[in-house]
């Protein structure tokens, strides 16, 4: 049996998130469909596999990716600071 490619997702340890998530991975196929999107905001420049060794995509950049939203990633993520505000 072959195991399955994946691609890296960065864990939130720079940030004070609400949640501090760990760093994963998810399927090879998912981060392509998140490239498509990246490619035509950013250009092809850095590859996939480039961004792989560089430690993939944050959460908030694969939500972003795959949901085809405009926002910067940074814009997206849920600090304490801003989920204060909105209570």
């Amino acid at each position: 049996m072959t195991e399955e490619r994946t691609f890296p997702i960065m864990g939130d340890y720079v940030r004070r998130t609400v949640d501090r998530a760990k760093a994963t991975r998810i399927p090879w196929w998912l981060a392509e469909l998140a490239y498509r999107d990246y490619s035509k905001r950013f250009g092809t420049k850095q590859s996939l596999e480039r961004l792989a060794e560089r430690g993939g995509f944050s959460r908030w950049e694969l939500i972003s990716h795959l949901s085809g939203n405009d926002k910067r990633a940074d814009e997206m993520v849920p600090t304490r600071r801003n989920t204060r505000e909105t209570k």
